[in-house]
């Protein structure tokens, strides 16, 4: 099929071979090596890939920086600020509209700075 007659996928076009960063690398184990591979996995909790990578890697002695894996606490620890920081986008959004509050709103209005205040506590609990 000539290149005037193919139909526009549309998209992003593919990038060519040298472009590319990333590349496939297959291997083959025997029994043995796949028991003591996925052994291997268990224990560490590694994907296959990183596993193979780190074990390259090491062999042909080429150091890569290592990342920190985020703990389920850190990750909470984020999320915790986040709440926070939305909190405080709504009230300077509100105060820096004039909005009139209701009661209702008014309630809120301070159900909101007491999360505030419970969460920022919570924040300086986990700095120190």
């Amino acid at each position: 099929m000539s290149e005037n007659n193919k139909k526009n996928r549309g998209g992003r076009p593919q990038l060519s071979t040298d472009e590319k960063n990333i590349f496939e690398v297959k291997t083959y184990l025997n029994k043995s090596e796949k028991k003591a591979f996925d052994l291997h996995l268990e224990k560490h909790k590694l994907k296959k890939s990183e596993l193979v990578k780190i074990a390259l890697l090491k062999h042909l002695k080429i150091r890569e920086k290592k990342q920190a894996k985020l703990t389920p606490e850190i990750l909470s620890f984020f999320y915790e600020i986040e709440r926070t920081n939305h909190s405080l986008n709504q009230i300077a959004k509100m105060l820096n509209t004039g909005l009139q509050l209701n009661g209702r709103q008014t309630i809120e209005f301070f159900k909101t700075i007491a999360e505030l205040k419970k969460n920022n506590q919570a924040i300086k609990n986990k700095l120190s």
